[in-house]
């Protein structure tokens, strides 16, 4: 956060930091490489379905899908728009976007980081108000990282 809100900011270091500390908690979750993008986090949690869900209740009383989540890490993607410098869409990153950045990847590191993201212990549709839903890492045998993994404090830590 330090580089978007400095006396000299630099909004494309910002949206880098912002970028890697998503990966650092998105990839244990959702990618089969330890070093893998946004993009393949993308590709890998869309070809999984429903793999993960949040802990929110939806209108039907199930645990609501992660498709804001991964919706926020695509705009997050799609808008670092300086990472192929000279491409078609090459632009550089705006102080604006580059704050906006910084704190979608606050919320998507605490999202994925805690237990408001987990990993579906049942199929969809089967939970219900009365199913108990696991609260905590360790509550959820199933879910792979729990909050103390090293890969966390420095996604937490580059923002």
């Amino acid at each position: 956060m330090t580089k978007v809100y400095a006396l000299h900011p630099d909004p494309s270091g910002a949206y880098v930091d912002a970028a890697r500390a998503v990966e650092d908690v998105a990839n244990p979750l959702y990618a089969s490489s330890p070093r893998a993008t946004l993009g393949e986090v993308i590709r890998e949690s869309e070809h999984r379905g429903g793999n993960s869900s949040m802990v929110i209740l939806d209108n039907s009383a199930a645990p609501a899908t992660v498709v804001t989540v991964l919706s926020l890490v695509k705009l997050l993607w799609h808008g670092h728009r300086d990472r192929h410098p000279g491409g078609q869409t090459s632009a550089p990153i705006t102080q604006e976007a580059a704050q906006a950045a910084v704190h979608i990847a606050a919320l998507l590191v605490q999202l994925l980081s805690t237990s408001a993201v987990v990993k579906n212990p049942w199929p969809r549709g089967q939970a219900t108000p009365s199913t108990p839903w696991p609260a905590t890492a360790q509550q959820d045998p199933a879910r792979t990282v729990p909050p103390e993994e090293p890969a966390l404090r420095s996604g937490i830590a580059a923002l």
